[in-house]
C-alpha cells in the first residue's frame, strides 16, 4: 500500500496497521478519549453504537497488536494498554481526526485501503 505524499508517513503506517476499518477507528478514538475505561465487547459496542460482533473482532485484533489488553473474569474485559510509543501514535491519530482536512485524508486512505488501491 503506497503512502499518500500529503499524509505524514508515521500516521499513514499507524492507520495501515491499527485503523484499517471504521470500527477500529471508533474503538481507537474511544479508548484514546477514555483511557481508563474498561468493558466487555457488549459494553463498548453499546457505547459506540455498533454491532457487538464487529466491535468484538476489532477489539481482538487490537489486543493482538498490543494496543489493548484483555483479562478474563466471568466475562472478557478489554482495556487500553499501549506502550509509550504506541500511545503517542494513538494521540497523533486522535489529534488528526479533530482537524477536518486531516480527517478527510484519513477517511480517503481507509477507503482506498478497502478498495485495494
Amino acid at each position: 500500500m503506497s503512502i499518500s505524499l500529503d499524509m505524514d508517513q508515521e500516521l499513514a503506517l499507524f492507520i495501515e496497521n491499527y485503523v484499517d476499518s471504521f470500527v477500529k477507528w471508533d474503538v481507537v478514538a474511544f479508548f484514546c478519549l477514555n483511557p481508563e475505561t474498561t468493558g466487555t465487547a457488549i459494553d463498548i459496542a453499546s457505547r459506540l453504537g455498533r454491532k457487538e460482533a464487529d466491535v468484538s473482532e476489532a477489539l481482538e485484533e487490537l489486543v493482538q497488536k498490543g494496543l489493548l489488553k484483555k483479562r478474563k473474569n466471568n466475562d472478557v474485559i478489554y482495556s487500553y494498554d499501549p506502550g509509550n510509543e504506541l500511545a503517542r501514535q494513538v494521540k497523533l491519530f486522535a489529534d488528526c481526526i479533530g482537524d477536518r482536512d486531516k480527517r478527510l485524508k484519513i477517511l480517503a486512505k481507509i477507503l482506498r485501503m478497502k478498495t485495494g488501491r
